[in-house]
């Protein structure tokens, strides 16, 4: 019996540190653990991490109600579930964002799910709402030797695919880096052209 209390207890204390309990599914601490499980046994080349935002979570807590909303967000993350198999794993990173692990073949089909479902969200069939999402996508490689390189670069891609690309989703390549490498340079030389007074202002 007590060790039965025992192993009930260690159960329950892992999912409360690794599962989200809004949405029912796994949390950021437990994708961390995941990646870096699989960067340690050399497998994170067959995978491509994930950074996504659900879109427009704002307007349908307004048109449906929030508790209507998180149904909906849960819905969306079980849809996305359905077709992962471990150690393939959606987690919630906070808020409306989501991080997920994914074989490189299944890539296709899993953006198919983010471009958009209708999840039902009460007692009648015709209650539906469409929920999509804005990802960000690292190819894994055997040159990520931290987990925070990978998350970082799924990140930065869904940042640039929703606030300058404007596109459902973007991946990481070299073309990405040279973007980042020079957007680097550019605030690097910033306090230096300040004062220098090399900026010029031009009203409209």
């Amino acid at each position: 019996a007590l060790i039965k209390k025992s192993v009930y207890l260690l159960v329950g204390f892992r999912q409360s540190v690794s599962h989200d309990p809004e949405l029912g599914t796994r949390n950021l601490r437990f994708g961390i653990f995941r990646i870096t499980d699989m960067i340690q046994s050399g497998v994170v080349s067959d995978y491509s991490v994930f950074f996504m935002n659900i879109n427009g979570t704002g307007e349908m807590n307004n048109q449906i109600g929030r508790d209507n909303g998180t149904t909906v967000m849960r819905g969306f993350v079980k849809e996305l579930e359905s077709i992962l198999e471990d150690p393939e794993a959606v987690w919630r990173v906070g808020g409306d964002n989501l991080g997920a692990v994914v074989l490189k073949s299944k890539v296709d089909q899993f953006l198919g799910l983010l471009h958009g479902v209708y999840v039902p969200f009460g007692p009648h069939e015709e209650e539906c709402y469409r929920i999509s999402a804005t990802a960000g996508v690292c190819p894994g490689s055997n040159e990520f030797h931290k987990t925070s390189e990978i998350v970082d670069a799924a990140q930065i891609c869904m940042n640039t695919a929703r606030f300058v690309r404007h596109t459902p989703v973007l991946f990481y390549d070299r073309q990405m880096i040279r973007m980042m490498e020079n957007a680097k340079h550019i605030e690097q030389a910033f306090p230096e052209a300040i004062a220098n007074e090399e900026f010029r202002v031009y009203y409209q």
